[in-house]
């Protein structure tokens, strides 16, 4: 069970370095 919330923690942090990554200036990115 521990693995599978770990699993989860990793795709959300996933989806918010994703998010502030989209939100930066295009320039930024590659």
């Amino acid at each position: 069970m521990p693995d599978r919330w770990g699993k989860l923690d990793n795709v959300v942090l996933g989806f918010k370095e994703l998010a502030d990554y989209e939100s930066l200036p295009p320039i930024s990115a590659p």
